[in-house]
């Protein structure tokens, strides 16, 4: 997660490929869920097997590095007042 946010703050195009507990990789499937929910940033690119990986590097070649798609590093003040709003 951390790799991957930080990605998104630097507005860098990244590959993720989630382990999948089906191939005993990890213990539940939540890296799948994870992928896809974050599939939907233009700067991520999901690959769900190997050889959705080598299609995903010739994407990545073809992306560039637009930068432009930054997500910012501190929460939105809209968040900071339901959180606010929660605890008192």
């Amino acid at each position: 997660m951390g790799t991957i946010i930080t990605a998104l703050e630097m507005g860098k195009p990244v590959i993720i490929m989630p382990r999948k507990a089906s191939l005993k990789e990890t213990r539940n499937e939540h890296q799948l869920a994870t992928a896809k929910r974050f599939s939907k940033f233009r700067n991520i690119i999901v690959a769900f097997n190997e050889e959705e990986l080598v299609k995903s590097l010739n994407k990545l070649t073809d992306m560039g590095m637009d930068t432009s798609n930054k997500i910012s590093s501190s929460a939105s003040p809209e968040l900071i007042s339901v959180i606010r709003n929660f605890i008192n």
